[in-house]
């Protein structure tokens, strides 16, 4: 199940449902309000097991949560940059990496 920050668009649920994917939004849980891992820790608490933000400094902000939670995905959307190429990129803080998911060209 799959979580979408307060800075998103909530009809991204709608889509994400096409794929067979449950998703809520971080306002239909009530938790507009929390910090960053607040809302790590109470998604998992609820089983979520992703988080979709365009939020940059999300990993950074949530690092000690996130370090709890080694099996939590959280998803950088990118796409509102003001760049003409934009990589949605997936940070994997389980292994400390990052993976650009797209391709420029």
């Amino acid at each position: 199940m799959w979580l979408l920050d307060a800075n998103l668009d909530i009809r991204i649920c709608e889509l994400l449902s096409e794929f067979g994917i449950e998703s809520h939004t971080a306002e239909s849980c009530g938790w507009k309000h929390l910090l960053n891992g607040q809302l790590v820790s109470a998604a998992m608490a609820e089983g979520f097991t992703c988080l979709l933000t365009r939020d940059q400094l999300f990993a950074e902000s949530a690092s000690r949560a996130l370090k709890q939670y080694p099996q939590f995905a959280v998803v950088f959307d990118s796409t509102q940059t003001t760049e003409k190429v934009s990589v949605p990129v997936t940070i994997s803080h389980s292994v400390g990496k990052r993976t650009d998911r797209a391709h420029a060209g």
